[in-house]
């Protein structure tokens, strides 16, 4: 008997993640054959426990007949093979294998294995190598060997052949008086090389007993055997579902591991590059299925779809130190591959669409090509016309789906980035845009909503329906505050000025004049330059303001007109969705007016007759302003909001309604009768286009947005003639323009009210020469005009008192309120009017004392 030193690989249990690299010999390994180890249980206990019980008895540690690299017992860890190990497993009990074994022509080995019985045979058989084989050698020889035995193979377990099989050490059962070992006598070692040599080219795996002949109804995964008429790969669910549905095995040789394979001599077949045998790798069931017969091959003897072919290649490396036991779905290689499914965007549009067709067709809409069925996705080519047209690639409208971000499950996430992804592509959500004039979200097309607004622009229905719409069309997805802030860089990403649109939408001007004579024509204006410029202008501003918002415009054009002449029906008319005549006094006192303006063009300031000065300063203030500045109602920042309407004045008073004769610039005051010769109700929207289209044109010829030369005179003289006048405002005027003695400030009140009454002064405050240096007074303070004047008690005096005085002083010429403080003897500091221009010191009256001999 040659006694070669064999290289073999050995542990202690089969899930060892290292094996140990040694030597030994034909004498030691029949040794143990005959002298198996003793498993401490009986036959009928050991038959009777179930798959995993049985294993753990036959675990007495094992060998793998050659040198492992690393020592890992893995797929393309084999380095060599020294001896031939095949297991028997379904064996006839009436066939006697030894007398099969005498028929062969070299040395064998074969003992029964632990599971064997008399009605259940198992045995396992070694030939013994004249030299170290390579692994895909081994194979070669290993299926030749087996086939002299049993020319169908069927005695065989399908995996006996693979290189990397681990054997366990003989062993027997403590009551089982089956065993049996035996050897052969007086024959030599194999010689791999005449195996070899019974091969045309034993390199085509395609020649190989079992290969080409026997289909696989059962292969070997990673831990068990597979039955494939069981498990369709197209239909697992999640994302393996997915990346086997958008991808064949054809595809990911080609695509994701290219370089791997080869092509075979025919459509089905591929060779393993970096083995030595070629037609190794087989597909199966409409390329959805791979089986590899390469011995090197990190895939061989498994039956893999598009998924584990990926995974084995891609990530296999990362299993090396993973025991056996561990299940596929636990492996570092599996968590890599899930991790790289995710990413894939293929895989990721395939989900996408398999989730969202389970719960409604969310594409009816879109007119594109709707995902192929299962049996078109297979992509077949046998029988595609090479030389047929190939059409232009159009992009697939679907194609953002696959940017979904989705976990391991295959489930949307509930990230921003897929709420952002949904809202900005999703052709339902489409129409929510950001709208620039209103600054806020709003539904341009409401129709094409999944759900029926109750109210126009967007509310908070708007926005439940829409987290309760997406829930329900992407299985159950939902993070109300992830959705808001994407809902708004959606819909930010689509922000339209609707004001601006209409108006670079209308058609040309005709270039007949309308908006000049607007008042006129339909509220019965009188015709004149001034009236036509006051016009104009303010509706060339709301243009000019829609293109640059917070251009400085601080007028008001004020129709003042009796009641029911159509002021407000015709700036309704003119400004449409964008009127409002909703702002109030108190609205301007917080951000309320503000809010309001958002998304008008025309706001009407009604009635305005009978304001408190405080009012009128209010609302001084509020039209001045270029831009609003404001925190929003739920709103986190403050926002500067440049102004983008106009503002327009109406008033049904007779008389004066300017309180404020400081602040009456701004009013551009329009008298109206009513009697227009076209009736506002009337006017087409045709017409109203054309006005439009007329401030348009003058806009863009750079109409000046102010009055000037003799219009501003005209404007300033009825302002003037619009201010709403106290009358008391002339006996102030008298007041003020009363000589005074020159001991004026040493006089007491009483004394004062005397004197202006036209009463002769007591004698104790009467001074020789008082009455001949005489002055006119060059300031006053209101309470001096309040005490002496009014002869009203200072204590008396309230704020709403002061106001009203300050509205006289206004009123007067020669006057005005500079915000100075004098001590007076009477009245303590107190802020005075002065006169203007300054008269010069003490403005003395000489050269006579007429009127007031009385009081010499």
């Amino acid at each position: 008997m040659n006694n070669r030193e064999l290289t073999i690989a050995t542990a202690t249990t089969r899930t060892a993640t290292t094996w140990e690299n040694t030597y030994t010999t034909k004498q030691d390994l029949t040794a143990r054959a005959y002298d198996p180890i003793v498993v401490n249980i009986k036959t009928h206990t050991y038959h009777n426990t179930n798959k995993k019980t049985r294993e753990h008895f036959k675990d007495v540690g094992g060998y793998v007949g050659g040198h492992l690299k690393d020592g890992k017992r893995k797929k393309g860890h084999v380095l060599d093979r020294s001896f031939i190990t095949l297991d028997i497993d379904n064996l006839d009990p009436d066939t006697d294998l030894i007398n099969e074994l005498t028929k062969l022509p070299f040395a064998w080995l074969a003992h029964t294995s632990l599971s064997h019985t008399a009605e259940n045979p198992r045995w396992r058989v070694t030939f013994w190598l004249t030299r170290n084989v390579t692994p895909d050698e081994y194979e070669a020889i290993a299926r030749r060997i087996a086939q002299d035995i049993c020319p169908g193979l069927t005695w065989f377990d399908p995996t006996t052949f693979q290189p990397e099989r681990l054997m366990y050490w003989a062993s027997v059962l403590k009551d089982n008086k089956d065993y049996r070992a035996e050897i052969s006598t007086g024959k030599p070692d194999l010689d791999p090389d005449s195996v070899l040599a019974r091969y045309t080219d034993w390199h085509d795996v395609t020649t190989w007993p079992g290969v080409n002949t026997q289909h696989y109804t059962r292969h070997n995964t990673r831990n068990a055997s597979v039955d494939t008429s069981v498990e369709n790969p197209l239909s697992k669910k999640g994302l393996i579902g997915a990346f086997n549905r958008a991808h064949t095995i054809t595809d990911v040789i080609t695509n994701l591991i290219p370089g791997i394979y080869t092509p075979g001599t025919t459509k089905d077949r591929r060779t393993y590059a970096q083995g030595t045998s070629v037609n190794g790798l087989i597909t199966y069931n409409n390329d959805t299925f791979a089986y590899s017969n390469h011995a090197t091959d990190p895939a061989s003897g498994m039956l893999l779809n598009a998924f584990d072919l990926t995974r084995v290649h891609k990530f296999g490396d990362l299993d090396v130190d993973t025991p056996d036991n561990v299940p596929t779905n636990k492996t570092p290689s599996y968590v890599a591959m899930m991790d790289y499914a995710q990413d894939d965007p293929q895989t990721r549009k395939e989900n996408a669409h398999t989730r969202l067709a389970a719960v409604h067709e969310l594409f009816a809409p879109i007119e594109h090509q709707q995902p192929a069925t299962e049996d078109e996705t297979r992509r077949d080519k046998t029988n595609e016309d090479e030389n047929k047209t190939v059409p232009e690639e159009v992009e697939d409208p679907t194609d953002w789906v696959a940017d979904l971000e989705i976990n391991k499950n295959g489930a949307f996430r509930d990230s921003f980035t897929n709420f952002k992804l949904i809202l900005t592509h999703d052709p339902r959500y489409a129409t929510i845009s950001w709208n620039e004039h209103a600054q806020k979200i709003e539904a341009r097309e409401p129709a094409v909503l999944p759900w029926t607004q109750l109210t126009p622009g967007w509310t908070d229905n708007d926005t439940a329906m829409l987290k309760a719409d997406i829930a329900d069309r992407y299985n159950g997805l939902y993070a109300p505050n992830k959705m808001q802030d994407a809902l708004l860089a959606a819909a930010t990403t689509r922000s339209w000025h609707p004001v601006r649109t209409y108006f670079t939408h209308l058609p040309a001007w005709d270039g007949i004049p309308r908006l000049d004579t607007l008042l006129v024509d339909y509220l019965g204006a009188e015709d004149s330059k001034y009236m036509r410029a006051i016009t104009r202008k303010p509706f060339v501003a709301a243009v000019v303001r829609t293109f640059k918002p917070g251009t400085k415009f601080d007028y008001v054009l004020t129709i003042k007109g009796p009641q029911g002449a159509g002021k407000s029906s015709l700036l309704a008319k003119l400004g449409g969705d964008w009127f409002t005549d909703n702002i109030t006094l108190q609205d301007m006192r917080d951000k309320t007016a503000a809010e309001k303006l958002q998304g008008n063009l025309i706001c009407e300031l009604a009635e305005l007759a009978g304001l408190r000065k405080t009012d009128a300063e209010s609302i001084k203030a509020f039209i001045t302003r270029r831009e609003d500045k404001y925190r929003p109602a739920y709103g986190r920042h403050v926002v500067n909001i440049p102004r983008q309407n106009i503002f327009i004045g109406t008033t049904n008073v007779v008389d004066g309604f300017l309180r404020d004769p400081t602040g009456g610039r701004r009013w551009w005051i329009a008298e109206i009768t009513g009697k227009g010769i076209l009736d506002p109700l009337k006017m087409t929207d045709a017409t109203r286009d054309q006005i439009w289209a007329e401030a348009l044109h003058y806009a863009q010829q750079g109409e000046p947005l102010w009055l000037e030369g003799e219009v501003l005179d005209e404007a300033k003289a009825i302002q003037s003639d619009n201010i709403e006048t106290d009358e008391r405002a002339g006996i102030v005027q008298e007041y003020l323009e009363k000589p005074l003695p020159s001991n004026w400030e040493k006089i007491p009140l009483s004394a004062r009210r005397i004197y202006l009454d036209g009463g002769s002064l007591p004698d104790r405050y009467f001074n020789p020469g008082m009455f001949t240096d005489m002055y006119m007074r060059d300031t006053v303070s209101k309470i001096e005009i309040w005490c002496e004047c009014f002869g009203r008690d200072g204590d008396a005096m309230s704020r709403k008192d002061s106001f009203e005085i300050s509205a006289i002083m206004q009123q007067l010429e020669g006057w005005k309120e500079t915000g100075k403080r004098k001590r007076l003897d009477l009245y303590g500091r107190q802020r005075v009017f002065e006169r203007t221009p300054v008269l010069e010191e003490n403005r003395k009256e000489k050269g006579g004392t007429k009127g007031w001999d009385n009081h010499v």
